[in-house]
């Protein structure tokens, strides 16, 4: 008997469960397959709502193609949310 079974035993299941969702690499390219932003580029959703990409990538569930990444990242993280030099 493994202690994690030992320990359902005495102590009962936990009251939660985790599921980690493996993490997507995308590009400029990237089209949003499911979420808020399903069917619209990741330029689209950058252009709309900077936050919720940044908020992914930061949580690990995105992460950039090494191509593209500093592109990606210097739209992310500018200071201004008019960015001239968008992707």
């Amino acid at each position: 008997m493994s202690l994690y079974d030992k320990f359902i035993k005495d102590c009962g299941s936990a009251p939660f469960s985790f599921k980690a969702a493996p993490t997507i690499k995308v590009g400029a390219n990237y089209t949003f397959k499911w979420g808020k932003y399903k069917g619209m580029s990741l330029v689209e959703v950058l252009t709309i709502d900077r936050n919720y990409v940044k908020r992914m990538v930061e949580e690990g569930s995105l992460k950039f193609t090494k191509k593209d990444d500093a592109r990606l990242r210097k739209v992310l993280y500018a200071e201004s949310e008019k960015y001239s030099g968008v992707v």
